[in-house]
């Protein structure tokens, strides 16, 4: 061999060691080679945690887990055991996570549906469409508190909250869950014979031990193009898909009224509102999702704040018909949207210059001012292609909105007035997202507009 030729050969051998480690992971282009079988339900299963149903007994285990945390590529040192089952409806699973101390070393807390909390959990994450890069979350403790995260998308939203149930039971080996996955929640392909890619994670508290069934190391690209298979689940006929839900709100207040003698206020109040909400699924990937005259009153209000600055202050969204999708039609990088404006109160510099400008000299006496416009409508459309293409749509109609006034003038004449603080509007926001190359990168479009009815040229402009 000629000495020219010792380099190129120092460099192959050299590329060749570094190649086998990579080779003997997998690599992080091809799924792993793991794989665990659901079987077909035939017999009921009652949703309890015992696991003593017969289907369990047949499934084959998804087993043999690796540490990431703290130990990393050990196996792990408690046990768990993850089977599946499904019928036309629904898939089903059943997980025995062992402990050695058994009940005494199980950690839980229970706190409310997606909140972090230092515990011992069991997550799922599913590549649905088997795409190597989607990932659907389902995670319970041993509380049964639920997390989920979706839906099909590289970056999980952690909005998305699908119906699906589940039930815990703390023993004297640790502990089991059993949950049921309706199909009907979730995107994936047309084929009958269907093939997910999957991960499972278990987190044992005490130990500050992460294990995973299909395992990667902390240094990895990891994802689900390293994922493992759930293989075996025949999807004879689509789910509908279709969900409506009417509601009916009533309230009842007693509060002092704090403009005594006012005519807009009562100590006893009352109100009654009526609305649906309506889901469709749209093909295999796409939701259609709509609310007529939404109510939320269930959700959180917002931190007290005090803003010194000429700057406004944004507020996180925790309107559940705006969260769901919420990631991909605000985008990233600059925000050309932001939810909070749709139904948002009328604002405050309008309010003053209209009771500057239009009341008499001496002033009302007494006025209303709405706390929030109304929202009439709104649709959303959100989805992602096979193609790798992530598509949302939303469209809403605010309703018009009024300041009522009243005052007595010299007469003693009780005079009742309003003032438009808020037109009707109409608002739209069009994104699409396409994921290209091997590393998830990703491109996006985005389009916002805004259509208010001033009429005749009102200090609403």
């Amino acid at each position: 061999m000629s000495s020219p030729a010792l380099p190129f050969v120092a460099a192959a051998l050299a590329a060749a060691a570094w190649a086998a480690p990579l080779a003997a992971q997998g690599g992080a282009e091809h799924p792993r080679d793991l794989a665990v079988r659901a079987v077909e339900r035939t017999t009921p299963v009652a949703l309890d945690g015992r696991l003593d149903e017969e289907v369990w007994a047949s499934a084959p285990a998804a087993s043999g887990f690796t540490q990431q945390e703290p130990h990393e590529g050990r196996p792990a040192t408690q046990r768990t055991e993850v089977r599946f089952a499904y019928d036309a409806e629904a898939l089903y699973v059943g997980a025995r996570m062992y402990d050695s101390l058994g009940a005494e070393g199980v950690r839980t807390r229970l706190v409310r549906r997606d909140q972090a909390v230092e515990s011992d959990w069991l997550l799922l994450v599913f590549d649905t469409f088997h795409d190597h890069s989607g990932r659907t979350e389902f995670q319970v403790n041993p509380s049964g508190v639920k997390y989920d995260a979706g839906q099909a998308t590289p970056s999980a939203d952690p909005s998305w909250d699908p119906v699906w149930e589940a039930a815990t039971r703390v023993d004297s080996l640790g502990w089991t869950a059993e949950l049921r996955i309706p199909f009907s929640q979730l995107r994936f392909s047309r084929d009958v014979e269907q093939t997910w890619g999957m991960q499972v994670w278990r987190h044992a508290q005490r130990l500050n031990e992460t294990s995973m069934w299909s395992f990667w190391g902390k240094n990895d690209a990891g994802g689900p193009a390293r994922f493992g298979h759930l293989e075996g689940i025949r999807v004879e006929r689509r789910p509908q898909g279709l969900e409506i839900l009417p509601y009916t709100v009533a309230r009842a207040s007693y509060v002092a009224p704090t403009q005594p003698g006012s005519p807009f206020q009562d100590a006893r109040a009352y109100d009654a509102r009526v609305g649906a909400d309506v889901k469709a699924l749209l093909g295999s990937s796409v939701t259609l999702s709509a609310t007529l005259n939404p109510d939320f009153g269930q959700v959180e209000v917002d931190p007290a704040t005090v803003n010194l600055s000429a700057f406004e202050t944004f507020f996180e969204e925790r309107r559940p018909f705006f969260t769901e999708a919420g990631q991909l039609l605000a985008g990233t990088g600059p925000a050309f949207f932001y939810s909070r404006r749709i139904g948002a109160s009328p604002r405050e510099d309008v309010v003053n210059n209209l009771l500057l400008a239009s009341g008499p000299v001496q002033g009302y006496d007494y006025w209303d001012v709405p706390n929030t416009s109304t929202i009439l409508g709104a649709a959303k459309l959100s989805g992602r292609l096979s193609s790798g293409t992530s598509v949302g749509a939303l469209a809403a109609v605010t309703d018009r909105e009024y300041l009522r006034t009243f005052f007595l003038d010299s007469l003693g004449g009780e005079n009742f007035g309003r003032l438009e603080v808020a037109p009707r509007s109409a608002f739209t926001v069009l994104r699409g997202q396409q994921e290209f190359g091997p590393f998830g990168s990703t491109a996006g479009l985005s389009f916002t507009g805004m259509r208010r009815d001033l009429g005749d040229g009102s200090p609403l402009a």
